[in-house]
């Protein structure tokens, strides 16, 4: 944005620079410029450690200036609102600090317009309340891994997205299993471009798939049956599948091959299982953080997560962890704690990918190379070479699809 300057003074980490958005300045931009800015804030997340500086101070300037008794303006409502729905949907991750929280303790709902909207930019007001008690259940949850790794997303639902990506359009009637299907997008995208298909979505976290529920009707889609369960306990769901997606899931499991193996036994004759499991060698800025938070004793707290992201932010640019602030998942409370509080993961080389393969009785059928965005055979030795000369060839997760 042209009309906006940048400085080097603003907020962590000092060795970056930060965009200028303080109020003298924006106020007085092009009707051009400030329409940007408003689409900015209302239509994207975080993405960086300059923009969340930017507007945390923007956030702090507006909420002194208002506690000041800063006259309600068409312009300054506008951006309230706009930067209201921006933090709303980072999950409030920008820090507050003491001075900030001195000036919302004298500030009150139903005041002024302005008032109103400034508190909802630092915490949740009239959350719509998600449907718990419409969803379908497998018998309870038993396993003590499970019931961690449910408590994890009951509390913070994953991932929280806004808009369904539009995906190519298919006639196939096809009966498709989403195992951990979280909060829905994934299995509501695909149901919506395969209308004639029939999909099955299986979570550990009641509140992810209430807000999958939520989302299905509002987006009128009516072929996916979400159901609350163990993937441990498929097999009571009493169907068959030809086609099984457990991305992101099974590697969060106690036993991953167990996860398999249940899978396996829902499968049809001839179907394929898709699975994408957490590597090691492509997960190094995460496993640092990881390390570096364990080392610190930082708890999965909404305290522990602004911490831990505070001491990742003062890092040197050298530091292993510090790859993490290129990820999406660093700039929202729920993707924070995905990444870097796990309860549960497994994280694989190559050979134990295979290991996994020999032991569940599938075959692999075909392996996804990062960047070439198909399906290509491999085996086991060209891959483990492949991994000995590149080690983090298949980014973050391992994909690949397995076949009875």
């Amino acid at each position: 944005m042209s009309s906006l300057p940048e400085t080097a003074e603003l907020g962590p980490p000092a060795n970056q620079r930060a965009i200028n958005l303080d109020w003298n300045a924006v106020q007085h931009l092009s009707e051009a410029d400030w329409g940007i800015l408003c689409a900015f804030l209302q239509n994207a997340l975080l993405g960086s450690s300059e923009v969340e500086t930017a507007v945390g101070a923007l956030r702090a300037e507006l909420l002194e200036l208002i506690a000041g008794g800063l006259v309600d303006r068409p312009r300054l409502l506008n951006l309230l609102s706009a930067l209201a729905i921006f933090c709303r949907d980072s999950e409030f991750v920008i820090p507050v600090s003491a001075k900030e929280a001195e000036l919302l303790a004298g500030l009150s709902l139903g005041r002024r317009i302005a008032e109103d909207l400034i508190i909802r930019c630092y915490r949740a007001v009239d959350e719509e309340e998600l449907t718990i008690d419409e969803i379908e259940r497998l018998s309870p949850i038993a396993d003590d891994t499970s019931l961690a790794v449910q408590a994890m997303y009951e509390e913070n639902p994953y991932p929280r997205w806004k808009e369904l990506p539009v995906l190519q359009a298919s006639t196939e009637a096809i009966d498709c299993l989403i195992a951990g299907c979280g909060s829905g997008r994934h299995i509501l995208a695909i149901a919506a471009a395969s209308p004639r298909g029939r999909f099955v979505g299986v979570d550990l976290s009641r509140a992810s798939l209430a807000y999958g529920l939520m989302k299905a009707k509002e987006h009128g889609i009516s072929n996916v049956r979400l159901v609350h369960g163990d993937i441990l306990k498929i097999a009571e769901i009493g169907i068959t599948f030809n086609h099984i997606s457990a991305v992101g899931s099974v590697h969060h499991m106690r036993d991953p091959l167990s996860g398999v193996k249940a899978l396996a036994g829902v499968l049809k004759p001839g179907g394929s299982i898709k699975l994408a499991l957490y590597s090691k060698f492509g997960r190094t800025a995460q496993l640092a953080g990881i390390e570096l938070r364990q080392n610190l004793d930082i708890p999965a707290t909404r305290e522990g997560i602004q911490k831990l992201r505070q001491a990742i932010y003062s890092l040197p640019d050298d530091h292993p962890a510090r790859g993490v602030i290129k990820f999406s998942d660093f700039y929202s409370f729920s993707g924070c704690r995905d990444m870097l509080f796990h309860v549960q993961e497994h994280n694989y080389t190559v050979p134990e990918i295979f290991d996994l393969i020999d032991a569940s009785g599938l075959r692999l059928e075909s392996f996804r190379m990062r960047g070439e965005g198909k399906d290509v055979a491999q085996t086991r030795e060209g891959l483990t070479n492949l991994e000995r000369t590149h080690p983090g060839f298949a980014g973050a997760m391992f994909r690949f699809t397995l076949i009875n």
